[in-house]
Parts: C-alpha cells; sequence; structure tokens
C-alpha cells in the first residue's frame, strides 16, 4: 500500500512539474510608440508588470533629433505575445491581430519613418499616428478611421505621391 501510494504521488507530482512548465505564467507583450515609434516590451506575471523595457528605433532616434526629445509616448499595444511556463519555458508566440490597441499597428516603424521624412510638416504626420493610435468605436468615426488607414497605406504605396491623407478628409 505505501509502495502505490508513493508512486501515485510521484505520478501527482511529475504532472505537476510538467504542467508548471507549460502554463502560461509570464506573459510578454510588445508595444509601439504612436508618436515616435520607439518600442516597449511589458512582461506579467499574473497580471503585475514585472519588467517593462523600452528600445529605440531608427524611427524614434530620427524624432527625437529632428522633431523633439521630450514627450509623452503614446503606447499602442501590437499583435505579439509571447507565454512562458513557471520555468521560463517558452510556451507560445501568438501573433494575433485582434490583440493591438489600434489600426497604426499595421504600418511598420520603419514606415513610419518614411511617413514622417515625406510629411510636409510633421506634426500633420503627428496627428494622423495618433488618429490611428486606438480603434474607434462610434461606426461614422471608425470608418473614417479605416478610410485614412487606407489612404495612407495608398499614399505610401504609391512613393508619396501626393499630399499627406489627413483625419476626416
Amino acid at each position: 500500500m505505501g509502495a502505490y501510494r508513493s508512486k501515485k504521488l510521484a505520478i501527482l507530482l511529475v504532472g505537476l512539474t510538467i504542467l508548471a512548465c507549460f502554463i502560461p505564467v509570464f506573459v510578454t507583450d510588445l508595444y509601439t510608440c504612436a508618436v515616435c515609434g520607439k518600442s516597449r516590451s511589458l512582461t506579467q506575471v499574473f497580471g503585475f508588470t514585472i519588467e517593462a523595457s523600452d528600445s529605440e528605433t531608427p524611427c524614434s532616434l530620427w524624432y527625437d533629433m529632428n522633431v523633439e526629445s521630450c514627450r509623452d509616448h503614446v503606447w499602442v499595444r501590437g499583435t505579439w505575445r509571447e507565454t512562458k511556463g513557471l520555468f521560463s519555458f517558452p510556451n507560445i508566440g501568438s501573433n494575433i491581430s485582434s490583440r493591438a490597441t489600434g489600426p497604426l499597428i499595421r504600418f511598420g516603424e520603419g514606415e513610419r519613418l518614411l511617413i514622417y521624412q515625406h510629411s510636409p510638416d510633421v506634426r500633420d504626420a503627428r496627428n494622423v499616428f495618433l488618429g490611428l493610435a486606438s480603434w474607434e468605436t462610434d461606426a461614422r468615426r471608425r470608418r473614417q478611421q479605416e478610410r485614412l488607414e487606407l489612404e495612407l497605406a495608398e499614399w505610401v504605396d504609391s512613393g508619396f505621391v501626393g499630399p499627406l491623407p489627413q483625419i476626416g478628409h
């Protein structure tokens, strides 16, 4: 009876250890600043932030040198999420578009840098980016936002021919 109980306990402990390796405990989300393009990695354990690290990008460095170096960041959550188990075994990396907090995430920081560089006035480009930082909930404004997103993508694809698309046009 004692050997059976010990074997059962050992199997239970092995099972719990395996589960602890793969149950998502550490969750890392990636963000980008809508204004300058700086990157942020935010790691949480059971909803509590344990690490936040910011990284400069070519776009954020350009913005610092050419527009303004002191600003508030407007963080837009991206589509990528990585989870790890208790012993930091990688579980899953997922790229889910519905995780993004705004349509701006569809424009990479390289594209945003080019948009800034080709805009007659960087303030207009910044306003466009801020207009795409979060999803509009009002149906009419969401349609305007979708139109702006499409026009901006077409402007980039055209090689920046014509004026920069504006919010509400």
